[in-house]
């Protein structure tokens, strides 16, 4: 867990990479928040993503399945006008890591 939660690039990194396995689309990842502790960082992010809901629903189990430190703030999912398979969400996430020292 410490060698993936190390620093706050393997985060960003690792939503930002689609490995051919995702149908949707992370539109942006951006820091609202960072506050620094003794050993830690806490780090709030907005993540948008855009795609058909159940794509975002698999991404937020992915979330919660993997071994980042990570904690789901709040989620709102919006349907693109126009458009009859396509959502929009807009996702708060605290994301936990160790500072690089």
């Amino acid at each position: 867990y410490r060698q993936e939660n190390s620093g706050l690039g393997n985060f960003v990194r690792k939503i930002s990479s689609n490995e051919g396995k995702r149908d949707f689309t992370v539109r942006s990842i951006s820091l609202e928040k960072a506050e620094k502790m003794q050993d830690y960082e806490k780090s709030k992010f907005e993540i948008e993503v855009e795609g058909p809901f159940h794509s975002i629903g698999n991404f937020l189990e992915e979330l919660e399945d993997s071994r980042f430190l990570t904690r789901v703030d709040s989620v709102q999912v919006s349907r693109i006008e126009n458009e009859l398979r396509l959502c929009r969400a807009r996702i708060l996430v605290s994301s936990f890591s160790w500072r690089e020292l």
